[in-house]
């Protein structure tokens, strides 16, 4: 049971991280998710396991999306 929890969620936060590499940065989608906070903050440490163009991406994205955080 648990296995299947935490696949659920690493599956959640890896579709959320790469959601956020390819739409536009003015996605609506993103911006008014209730799930995305906490997927995007789970993706921050994620990100160090992709290679550095991606992360780079997603880090660039995130600060339009979410200023401030």
């Amino acid at each position: 049971m648990a296995a299947g929890l935490l696949k659920g969620a690493l599956l959640s936060i890896l579709i959320v991280f790469l959601l956020v590499i390819l739409l536009p940065r003015d996605a609506r989608l993103l911006r008014e998710s209730k799930a995305a906070p906490t997927a995007v903050a789970a993706g921050k440490r994620l990100a160090a396991a992709f290679p550095e163009r991606f992360a780079e991406s997603f880090r660039e994205k995130i600060r339009e999306i979410r200023p401030g955080k």
